[in-house]
């Protein structure tokens, strides 16, 4: 949000680093590391990373609709970050654990963090129209809703 102060795309390009920051650490854990205490570390730093763009994620999922269908937006993006995350990733890394191996089915499945890191940029392109046009005219300040505007 400090970042924001000066640029409101830092909402998205923030959870961007990190998902590619996750990349280059689990890559590097499963990659370059052999099994001990470094390959530990740089796996829970990796998912520490990983769950750093959940929070942003959602509070631009809010900003961007108006404020009516906000509890359906935020509710929809659960449901389908659980569904693409937590539904399909244990199995598409079993299938490729299956076919080549654990290690090498969790680095593959880690390079995902950079086409996460993808679609937050191109999503940071049209983030202050979009804030725009759900009715936010400044990086701090809400939008008017039937309660502020009618001076409640």
């Amino acid at each position: 949000d400090s970042l924001a102060r000066r640029d409101v795309r830092w909402r998205l390009w923030v959870p961007a680093v990190a998902a590619v920051a996750t990349t280059v650490m689990l890559g590097t854990a499963f990659v370059a590391t052999p099994p001990g205490g470094t390959q530990l570390v740089l796996v829970l730093l990796g998912g520490a990373m990983a769950t750093t763009a959940i929070g942003p994620a959602a509070a631009v999922v809010l900003d961007v609709v108006s404020v009516g269908v906000r509890a359906t937006a935020v509710s929809l993006f659960a449901v389908v970050q659980n569904l693409l995350g937590l539904a399909v990733g244990p199995v598409l890394t079993g299938a490729l654990a299956d076919r080549w191996g654990l290690t090498t089915a969790l680095a593959i499945v880690a390079v995902l963090g950079v086409a996460a890191g993808i679609a937050l940029w191109w999503g940071s392109r049209s983030y202050a129209g979009d804030r725009a046009r759900a009715g936010f005219t400044s990086s701090s300040s809400p939008p008017a809703g039937p309660d502020t505007a009618a001076g409640r």
